[in-house]
């Protein structure tokens, strides 16, 4: 469709914002191989944001990390998997995390936020000293307020992270990283056990939104992991392991057999999670958008996700994260006044709208558009923000009030979104 050039310069302007902070959002960093008691290791790492998430956070870092091989940010992306594999533990468990984190920063901000004080988000200069960082496998928050869980997303994003460094740069990178990739597949066999075609069943607390109390096989953490299972297949296919490259395609045919029961015809949408008789109906956009986007939808199931994003566009003015959000027992009720905007799941999140408008171009092109351009607009106005409100504003709660502004994830995704909706070849991209 055309676009009118008012239009086109907002998402140039959008996208040179989103270049600069993803060249911004590397920082020499310094961390211990083996859970803080090995060797002490330096590299250049890809982290989440400038100011409140300076750290290297695996979801963040898997939703940008091709865009950061298409501007050829090889070194990064390569140190940036090695701590991962560093802060791996004896039971396969890749951390969540490589940071410092969060607290005194966030307190930081809130504060500079309500007295205006300013914060300079300037890239690191050459003698700054490498940042301090330690690996964190467990999801946030006091044991003596709520549970703790092991997310089970990351290993999934890792894998396919050091799939895509390896077809894109560098293929042995991974051949020597063979046993360590073996022991994060177990890891994800083990959780597969308690469920019908070897999904992957998640406690409380244990994907992207780790404040939600709900535990079962979940949509999100399954559609990873199916990709994971590809990617991983085809890494020992270029080892000549046809074994064990045919066992995980096994696998991997049998979670994709199993996400079918995922599908309500009367809702026409992917349901979240289920957990035996029981299912999470409400429409996790997230989740249906990734459903799109990894082919597990069929034409007319497509037809109908898209028709279903459209109708809560229409109704709301933007994506939430999901409709209806989320049920006041899901969460433990010492995070409600900190999360409020997730709890109603209200938030708007930039990357989610991203996320939606690149799945939905193939069959609703001015839908994507639209989402595009609304989230361009913001970044031209606020930044590479995290979050922002349902007028896309910056948020007024204490707790998110210092929206981070130099944020990777929603740089990648609109880098990603922009490519694919106009099929043009970004700035940068040729002298990568």
């Amino acid at each position: 469709m055309s676009v009118s050039s008012p239009a086109v310069e907002t998402l140039e302007t959008a996208d040179a914002i989103a270049l600069a902070t993803l060249r911004r959002n590397v920082a020499v960093c310094e961390w211990r191989a083996g859970g803080g008691a090995g060797q002490l290791r330096r590299g250049r790492l890809i982290l989440a944001g400038t100011c409140k998430f300076r750290e290297a956070w695996a979801r963040d870092c898997a939703f940008a990390f091709d865009e950061h091989l298409r501007l050829g940010m090889h070194e990064a992306a390569r140190d940036t998997l090695s701590a991962f594999y560093d802060g791996q533990r004896p039971d396969g468990l890749f951390p969540r995390k490589i940071g410092g984190g969060n607290a005194a920063r966030n307190i930081r901000m809130m504060l500079s936020d309500r007295f205006g004080w300013h914060r300079a988000e300037a890239a690191p200069s050459a003698d700054e000293p490498p940042l301090r960082a330690r690996h964190e496998h467990l999801t946030a928050g006091p044991r003596l307020l709520w549970r703790r869980g092991e997310p089970k997303d990351v290993n999934s994003l890792v894998l396919s992270m050091t799939a895509s460094y390896s077809r894109a740069v560098e293929g042995s990178f991974a051949h020597a990283l063979r046993e360590p990739i073996a022991r994060a597949l177990a890891y994800l066999d083990r959780h597969c056990e308690r469920g019908e075609h070897g999904l992957l069943y998640q406690g409380a607390h244990e994907c992207w939104a780790d404040h939600n109390n709900h535990r079962g096989h979940g949509l999100y953490s399954n559609l990873l992991y199916l990709r994971a299972l590809g990617d991983a297949a085809g890494l020992f296919d270029a080892w000549g392991d046809d074994r064990e490259a045919a066992r995980l395609r096994g696998r991997a045919a049998r979670v994709r057999e199993g996400l079918e029961a995922f599908w309500d015809w009367e809702r026409g949408h992917f349901v979240k999670l289920i957990d035996g008789s029981r299912r999470d109906t409400r429409f996790s956009v997230p989740d249906n958008m990734l459903a799109l986007e990894l082919g597990l939808a069929t034409r007319a199931q497509r037809q109908a996700v898209v028709r279903k994003l459209e109708e809560v566009v229409r109704e709301r003015g933007y994506v939430p994260i999901h409709a209806p959000g989320y049920p006041w027992w899901a969460v433990p009720a010492a995070r409600l006044p900190f999360v409020r905007e997730y709890v109603t799941g209200e938030l708007l999140l930039p990357w989610i709208q991203l996320l939606a408008a690149g799945a939905v171009h193939p069959d609703h092109p001015a839908l994507a558009e639209e989402l595009l351009q609304a989230v361009a607009r913001q970044m031209v106005r606020h930044g590479a923000v995290e979050a922002l409100d349902a007028n896309f504003e910056r948020l007024g709660h204490w707790y998110t009030s210092g929206a981070e502004t130099g944020f990777t994830w929603t740089s990648g995704a609109f880098r990603a979104a922009y490519r694919r909706i106009h099929g043009v070849r970004l700035a940068a991209e040729a002298s990568a």
